[in-house]
């Protein structure tokens, strides 16, 4: 009866080893397969004769036999229990990476006989976790390099989780900081925190709003944020973009004070004409015309700068297009089907090709780049845009590609340009207006006494009443570096303005757009390209751009002309 019920057990624990997905072998001391399972057996598509009696060797060499698997064997049999990860291949079958275990297997007096070896085929779970850490460290690639400032804040308790090193920047606080920080630290308008809050987890994704936000050292400033409802670690979070309006504000009340000052300056010279000759009006009506073009040029222009968004392109090593966003699409006018596949030389002409292949070198050193490039859209049309490439790195530290982000500025700079000629027709209308009415010049001549009168009203007020304030408090006024210079720039800025009354400032600054008088004048301050464009919140790379087209509208081709005394010398 014990003889069967043993007969019974052998026959069930073969079962068991042969309809095991492991494979199973045991190793007697001569280093011989006495037993080994069907899944062993159809790796090594063999029969069981043909494996069970042979040595190790023999099926897998002498060489990998010395080299690797006796040793193993060798400390089973000594007892020892262990087990491993590595990469088999077996006859006929692509490589695998297993789970191996070696175990000692005893005779009923307790004497280590075989060695019992299992390896399990973890493949497919050691290449999905592989993959999901590489797809990690991908989007911490673009959370970290991100421009605008993203955090990640609790529903519940409205602490932020996490922020990027753009968010840190923006705010002030270091990395140490956030841990300890909620949404009610960074609000300029605590009333609308929680009404915000609510409004963002309602709405879930593709909000926009618009809030006042305070930085660590108290400054208050305008900000946009937008974001989507996300789970992290089993919590209820606010994944939110924010972006800071400063210096977009800024340029937009500069822009609306400068129409309005222009609106002012247009209908007074309008009525003047009127009354005297009733055959200028067809000319009026012109120069009417000119400012509604001008004004829908601003509109445009400022429709541009509130809705701008950048497109971002991912690229592997060969430099073809893996994945590409919607913005992108619509700057190449191209669906995503047209983009996969293709190459970043495929929308650029060969002068483009050229300053993208010297990136090259220097993205696959890490080094953080930003430049100007002109692509060409489906329908042939150029666009110009800002591109900010990175390098993407595998779990072994090898590139594997990069990831670029791509704002478009090709509305920018052809509004800049419209408003620029449409200043300069309004100007020698004007003038023709001047020359070729004689009648007017009687009271031209009334007008300009009048003028020289507010002229020297104006100068007197600057030079007698505001600069001396200044220099009272640049000299007792214990400033700091940084203000010191403000002051300065504030006593420059008074002299330009009244320097045209003086009649000394050259006519060669009307040949520049606004951007470029507003370089040229910090560069004839003596400011670095450096300083300029952490003033500016720009590149150092578009200062040297517009440094370049500066020299270029002023005919100064020698290099070794130093462009901030040639432009000293205009004034």
């Amino acid at each position: 009866m014990d003889q069967d019920r043993y007969i019974e057990m052998a026959r069930k624990y073969e079962f068991m080893a042969n309809h095991s997905t492991d494979y199973i072998s045991l190793i007697n001391r001569d280093y011989v397969y006495e037993m080994v399972n069907e899944e062993y057996k159809q790796a090594r598509r063999s029969v069981g004769e043909e494996i069970e009696g042979k040595t190790v060797a023999d099926l897998w060499g002498e060489k990998l036999f010395n080299s690797v698997i006796k040793i193993n064997v060798d400390r089973c049999l000594n007892g020892e229990h262990f087990e491993f990860k590595a990469w088999v291949r077996y006859p006929k079958k692509s490589k695998r990476y297993f789970d191996i275990i070696y175990r000692p297997y005893s005779d009923n007096g307790g004497e280590i006989t075989h060695a019992l070896l299992v390896a399990h085929d973890i493949t497919e779970k050691y290449l999905a976790v592989r993959e999901l850490r590489e797809q990690q460290e991908t989007y911490k690639l673009l959370f970290e390099n991100a421009m605008d400032g993203i955090s990640i804040i609790d529903q519940e308790s409205s602490k932020i989780l996490d922020a990027n090193y753009a968010w840190s920047q923006m705010y002030g606080y270091d990395k140490s900081d956030i841990a300890h920080m909620s949404s009610w630290d960074i609000a300029a308008e605590p009333s609308k925190v929680e009404a915000s809050m609510k409004e963002a987890f309602r709405e879930g994704r593709g909000y926009l709003t618009k809030r006042l936000h305070r930085k660590k050292d108290g400054t208050v400033f305008p900000v946009e944020t937008s974001g989507a409802k996300m789970k992290v670690k089993n919590k209820n979070t606010l994944f939110v973009i924010t972006r800071d309006t400063t210096e977009r504000e800024r340029a937009e009340q500069q822009l609306k004070k400068a129409h309005d000052e222009l609106e002012i300056r247009v209908q007074e010279r309008t009525a003047e004409l009127l009354k005297l000759n009733l055959e200028l009006r067809r000319n009026i009506d012109a120069i009417r015309r000119t400012e509604k073009a001008l004004r829908e040029s601003e509109e445009r222009y400022r429709k541009l700068v509130e809705t701008m968004n950048e497109g971002l392109g991912v690229l592997d090593i060969m430099g073809v297009f893996t994945y590409v966003n919607t913005s992108l699409c619509k700057m190449l006018g191209a669906v995503e089907e047209e983009l996969i596949g293709n190459t970043l030389h495929d929308f650029m002409d060969s002068t483009n090709r050229t300053m993208l292949k010297k990136l090259a070198g220097r993205i696959s050193r890490g080094e953080s780049v930003s430049v100007d490039l002109e692509w060409t859209r489906k329908d042939g049309h150029p666009i110009m845009t800002t591109v900010s490439p990175r390098p993407i790195y595998n779990s072994d530290g090898e590139m594997r590609g990069t990831f670029a982000l791509i704002a478009d500025i090709t509305k920018r700079k052809h509004a800049e340009d419209e408003v620029r000629q449409q200043k300069m027709v309004l100007e020698f209308k004007t003038k023709e207006l001047e020359e070729t009415n004689t009648a007017l010049k009687v009271l031209l001549r009334r007008r300009e006494e009048d003028k020289s009168e507010l002229q020297e009203n104006v100068v007197y007020q600057v030079k007698s009443l505001l600069s001396p304030h200044l220099q009272d408090l640049k000299i007792n006024g214990r400033l700091s570096e940084e203000n010191t210079k403000l002051v300065d720039l504030i006593q420059t800025r008074l002299d330009q303005i009244i320097s045209p009354f003086a009649k000394k400032i050259s006519g060669g600054y009307y040949k520049l757009s606004a951007r470029e008088v507003q370089i040229a004048s910090l560069i004839t301050e003596g400011w670095s390209s450096k300083e300029i464009a952490e003033h500016l919140n720009i590149s150092v790379g578009t200062v040297n751009f517009h440094r370049n087209k500066i020299r270029k509208k002023l005919s100064i081709t020698n290099e070794k002309v130093s462009l901030s005394n040639q432009l000293r010398s205009m004034i």
